[in-house]
């Protein structure tokens, strides 16, 4: 009997292990190996996922055997790599409200609670911790005033979280507040695309994949997966018209899609994540562009509003000053989006424009002078993620069950620390690279992290985990609610 140090793969190293010669089996302390290698490991029905919470990367895996999971040595090649483009470069181009506007539309903003900041690391802990209450509670607690939740965190959480902050998480509404304004007390500017994304953006992406052999099918939904029980792995696409075979599938969709597949998939409805995700809902979204006979003035090219009698969150943005195609024009273009927009949804078309040119004359009165000559109205039911309280413990993780088949989007568990547009597309990459991974062919893509923590915020985040760790042994410290 001694102590030795134990290679548990070529990624996982621990030391100190206690080795006795005639016991028959490795058992492995999740406790010892989390708190020593600074590892999260994520436990399935049928597997176990190891992460090295530092790079984000998957280092190891296991299976589940008897009630026991036996660590595999195949270790997964998931990479999270840097790249040429710095961190604030990729902010600048999404484009995100800086601290320094917020400060000047609000003095009281970084007053927001230094122990909340420090208390939330975006930790499973952490988010099941700050996901139990809602973001009025939230703002409550630090002791925000009225005049400033009604002007200033209500419009802002009504359109990025898309609800009420009575109705939003505050586990959500740290983590959004922090990657969009309070990290690193830095400027991150607005920067807008100079048309639709779906003209500059994503048509000469899906141009660029089909040189490269990408076929985009059109018209066919997608209503169930066929399961092969042999290998426990999705073979096959079923859709409408036409059923594919698939070595792997990554569902980059939204939560009412899933709940629709769900519902009607019998492979999806006997796991247990997929049915989690009947808990979770969506919120409406309106969008209305409306050409007008006239230039009207708008002092700035994007605004954000809200109105608090209705619930209803809503962004108007100046084309002409944003498109290019609309730069010159002698007519004024503009597009507003209204998010918790559920008693919008039913109203025709006419009762739709009377109430928008009504909210942005209370705004700009020359709106009640022009008129419109043009209008395009649509409408997405649930189409946007509600991170209401609770929420969490029912949301999906990049891999699943099924060992070929994995999520992206705003609303997966990811510990990159994006948030919104960025999540969406981090979680996306971070799927295509356990397709490689899985097929074992390919090319990783390259994530950029997000950038670390200040050395204050590191150092108090540090000191925190350890008071944790310390009033978690007191006996009964754990039996009070929090």
């Amino acid at each position: 009997m001694g102590y030795r140090t134990a290679n548990l793969t070529s990624s996982i190293f621990l030391s100190s292990v206690l080795c006795l010669p005639k016991f028959s089996f490795n058992l492995l302390s999740v406790s010892k190996l989390t708190r020593t290698l600074n590892y999260s490991v994520f436990f399935f029905s049928d597997q176990c996922l190891f992460q090295d919470l530092t790079t984000k990367q998957i280092i190891g895996r296991g299976h589940e055997s008897g009630g026991l999971y036996i660590l595999e040595n195949h270790v997964p090649r998931l990479l999270v790599c840097s790249s040429t483009l710095t961190p604030l470069e990729v902010h600048c181009r999404l484009g995100h409200p800086s601290l320094s506007t917020m400060k000047k539309l609000c003095p009281q903003f970084q007053s927001l609670s230094v122990l909340e900041l420090i208390d939330f690391d975006n930790t499973d802990m952490a988010w099941r911790k700050y996901d139990a209450i809602t973001a009025r509670e939230l703002f409550k607690q630090f002791g925000c005033s009225e005049r400033i939740y009604r002007n200033v965190f209500g419009p802002l959480l009504q359109v990025g979280l898309f609800a009420p902050p009575e109705q939003c998480s505050a586990a959500a509404t740290i983590g959004m507040l922090y990657f969009i304004s309070l990290a690193h007390q830095k400027d991150f500017d607005m920067v807008w695309c100079r048309g639709t994304v779906r003209g500059k953006i994503f048509n000469p992406w899906m141009d660029s994949l089909r040189t490269k052999g990408c076929r985009f099918l059109d018209g066919g939904k997608m209503k169930d997966f066929i399961f092969n029980k042999e290998t426990s792995c999705i073979s096959g696409v079923v859709c409408s018209n036409e059923t594919y075979g698939a070595d792997a599938v990554i569902l980059a969709v939204g939560i009412s899609k899933v709940q629709e597949l769900v519902k009607n998939s019998a492979a999806l409805c006997t796991r247990e994540e997929f049915l989690k995700v009947l808990n979770l809902s969506g919120i409406d979204l309106l969008t209305c562009k409306l050409q007008l006979d006239r230039k009207v003035n708008i002092p700035h090219a994007s605004n954000v509003c809200s109105t608090f009698d209705d619930s209803l969150g809503w962004t108007f943005f100046d084309l002409n000053a944003l498109h290019d195609e609309h730069k010159d024009s002698e007519v004024t273009t503009i597009r507003v989006d209204f998010y918790h927009a559920n008693e919008l949804l039913p109203l025709q078309d006419e009762l739709v424009v009377t109430k928008v040119i009504s909210l942005l004359s209370n705004i700009i009165k020359d709106f009640e002078k022009a008129k419109v000559i043009e209008k395009e109205i649509a409408r997405f039911p649930k189409s946007l993620t509600h991170f209401f309280p609770g929420s969490y413990r029912h949301m999906m993780r990049g891999s699943t069950s099924f060992p070929n088949l994995f999520m992206a989007g705003d609303w997966i568990i990811t510990r990159h620390g994006s948030w919104s547009q960025e999540k969406s597309y981090v979680t996306g990459l971070e799927a295509a690279n356990q397709v490689v991974d899985f097929l074992e062919e390919g090319s990783f893509a390259k994530i950029i992290p997000v950038e670390e923590d200040e050395p204050h915020v590191q150092a108090l985040r540090t000191l925190n985990r350890r008071f944790n760790e310390i009033t978690d042994q007191f006996p009964l410290f754990n039996f009070f609610l929090q």
